[in-house]
């Protein structure tokens, strides 16, 4: 009788461990799939925000390629030149470049600095 009456007991507490565990597991699935859900939202929330960025940054670009290409026009040029009393020079002179003298031959380039 107290063999059977343990055994009932065991087999109660066996169960309901069963069911606990069974519980726990489907729960860290589940949280498992919420937390790699959460990771992929955020990770497209960053690439959405990234080209966001990278569309307004190729605007940008753009605009100041312009801008640089109308600042630097020959005819704005000229005609700054003009404001400023510059004309085209009518002679030109060559001057000559001094020479560089040769490094002296003294051993190997790793020890140069103890000279």
């Amino acid at each position: 009788m107290q063999r059977r009456r343990g055994h009932r007991l065991r087999a109660r507490y066996r169960a309901l461990v069963r069911i606990v565990a069974t519980v726990g597991a489907l729960t860290a699935i589940v949280v498992l799939y919420l937390v790699l859900l959460t990771n992929v939202t955020r990770l497209n929330y960053e690439l959405t925000k990234a080209a966001g960025e990278r569309a307004g940054l190729v605007e940008e670009s753009g605009r100041l390629d312009d801008q640089i290409a109308r600042l630097e026009s020959r005819d704005r040029l000229s005609l700054l030149a003009a404001r400023l009393g510059m004309h085209e020079s009518l002679t030109f002179a060559e001057i000559p470049q001094p020479v560089a003298a040769a490094p002296k031959p003294g051993g190997p380039a790793i020890l140069s600095w103890l000279k």
